[in-house]
């Protein structure tokens, strides 16, 4: 593949889709607007996933409207509990079919980072491995790992990091993505969270058509 200067900002661009998308399912503090998150996930959405920009313009604006207590709040009832999670943020959950964590899928994609040179210590296991955010930053490593390949003219290693984004879509996230997104849309009281559903859905959705349409180009 010929690398240009328009495929290193769109690849560059996607990653940041994926890492900023993942940030944004951590628990909300004053960073989210500090960091100035959620323009910075508009800004690499509008050249990516022009149709998921509207629902990242919403979240920016909720921030804007609502407190980071009110927001906290949300997040706590979706993601933490202390009772029945409205939206479970754990791919088994939606895979194994009996709303478990920890199973066979859990497994799979940890061999998944491994394949791909990622070990998660201890620390980094406060998350399940197949929390959504985990998931989603995999998926900007894996990019990141392509990109980096390409640039150092290692076609070999660039193919296997495409390979494994879309066999990661196809078993992980662009399979259980679309049942959590619509239970966080349908337990998520303030419009921050309602809209990250959309945008995930919309952006992961496009991106799957995007990375087939790149291995028919490749």
């Amino acid at each position: 593949m010929q690398l240009t200067d328009e495929f290193i900002q769109k690849e560059t661009h996607r990653a940041d889709c994926y890492r900023l998308l993942s940030a944004c399912y951590c628990k909300p503090g004053k960073e989210f607007i500090e960091e100035k998150l959620v323009k910075n996930l508009l800004t690499a959405l509008e050249p990516m996933c022009n149709d998921a920009a509207p629902f990242a313009r919403n979240m920016d604006d909720a921030l804007s409207k609502y407190t980071n207590t009110e927001i906290l709040v949300d997040y706590s009832a979706l993601f933490i509990g202390p009772f029945q999670l409205l939206a479970p943020p754990y791919g088994s959950v939606y895979l194994e079919g009996e709303r478990r964590v920890m199973g066979d899928t859990t497994i799979d994609a940890v061999k998944f980072y491994r394949q791909a040179g990622v070990e998660m210590d201890r620390d980094e296991q406060k998350d399940m491995p197949d929390h959504i955010a985990v998931e989603l930053e995999f998926m900007y490593y894996l990019i990141s790992k392509e990109l980096e390949a390409y640039q150092n003219s290692d076609e070999k290693g660039a193919l296997k990091y495409h390979n494994m984004q879309e066999d990661f879509l196809r078993r992980h996230l662009g399979v259980w993505v679309p049942k959590f997104a619509k239970d966080l849309r349908n337990g998520a009281q303030n419009p921050f969270y309602k809209n990250l559903a959309d945008c995930t859905l919309v952006f992961i959705n496009a991106d799957i058509e995007y990375i087939m349409a790149k291995k028919d180009s490749v």
